[in-house]
């Protein structure tokens, strides 16, 4: 499939996405319910310099696609994010939450601006299950598909990397594995429905 190509299938899916989270982050149309902290949420640390990595976890969605040159992997990644992203939203819908975060830092240096700016553009609400965690987990899965001898990295990095929405308190645990189950049933679905055809050869996962 033409790099071109995904490129638009990949951002349009993120910019669907992202309005559609803003939509019903602003707009809940029932009262979020809060959710309770547990001892792991207790004993993560707040780290303001987390919220880099943390806002690029977004940019896998883009990124990762354009590395899958396999066409039937490229179509299972993105139903597999499709399927995941919906489910999210009918939780988010019938079952939204929320939760408490302490005040964003006053600092007057760049990490610190961007951390204010985090907490104006993302309310806290839509929590559980977390798509900042159930789509860059697909993509991380199909990264390892495409590229099998970086398999052993991209797990642990995607695990630490993932963490970042507790070090920036836009999450709790539940919600980081919410967000992976999330992520396991759209990969389920996904990977249930795009086959190759048995007479089509495909080209070797990764090439260009």
């Amino acid at each position: 499939m033409p790099l071109s190509l995904r490129f638009k299938f990949s951002l349009g899916f993120s910019l669907v996405s992202m309005a559609l989270y803003q939509l019903v982050n602003r707009f809940p149309l029932r009262k979020p319910q809060l959710i309770e902290q547990n001892a792991i949420d207790l004993m993560v640390p707040r780290l303001e310099w987390t919220v880099w990595p943390y806002g690029l976890l977004l940019l896998t969605v883009i990124v990762v696609p354009l590395l899958l040159s396999d066409r039937w992997m490229f179509a299972r990644v993105m139903w597999a994010s499709v399927f995941s992203q919906t489910l999210n939203l009918m939780v988010w819908i019938a079952y939204p939450t929320m939760i408490l975060r302490a005040a964003a830092p006053e600092g007057s240096g760049l990490t610190d601006r961007v951390f204010r700016l985090l907490f104006v553009l993302d309310a806290p609400n839509n929590c559980f299950p977390s798509a900042h965690v159930a789509i860059p987990a697909i993509m991380a899965v199909a990264l390892a598909r495409a590229y099998p001898r970086w398999q052993g990295i991209i797990g642990p990095v995607f695990v630490l990397w993932s963490f970042t929405i507790l070090t920036t308190e836009q999450h709790y645990a539940v919600d980081w594995v919410g967000g992976g189950i999330s992520a396991a049933i759209g990969w389920w679905i996904a990977k249930a429905l795009v086959v190759p055809h048995r007479h089509v050869v495909e080209e070797p996962i990764g090439s260009s």
